[in-house]
Order: structure tokens, then C-alpha cells, then sequence
């Protein structure tokens, strides 16, 4: 299963992790353009924990799997 971490970055929000066919997910591959966010891919759930783990500790900020999708 293909899943999307969601780094923000106003740092506003914690770092989420949502899957492929999540609806933010499926509006930013539609409108990749965004300012404030930046999405990163990954290719199982264990490589997605990781690299959400890795962003938000350099960003000093938590992480979650998304309530929307997950």
C-alpha cells in the first residue's frame, strides 16, 4: 500500500501520514503547487512511521497516523 506523510511547513500541525486514496492526498496530486505543505511518499507503513518519525523530530514536532484515512 502506497501512503503520503504530510510535513508542514509552517509547522503548524503535527506530521500526518494518510493513504493513497485519502481525499487531501488525491487534492495535493491533483494541485502539487502547495506553499505551506510538503508531501513525501512511501511505500509500506513501517518506511512511513519511519520517515515521519525522522520529520518531525528535526522539526521538533509530533507525528500520527491521519484520523481521516488510517
Amino acid at each position: 500500500m502506497v501512503l503520503y506523510i504530510m510535513e508542514d511547513l509552517l509547522h503548524a500541525t503535527e506530521v500526518k501520514i494518510h493513504t493513497e486514496l485519502c481525499e487531501h492526498v488525491r487534492r495535493h496530486l491533483r494541485h502539487p503547487n502547495a506553499k505551506t505543505t510538503q508531501w513525501h511518499r512511501a511505500n509500506d507503513l513501517q518506511q512511513a512511521r519511519e520517515h515521519a518519525r525522522d520529520i518531525a523530530r528535526n522539526n521538533k514536532l509530533s507525528w500520527r497516523e491521519a484520523k481521516c484515512c488510517m
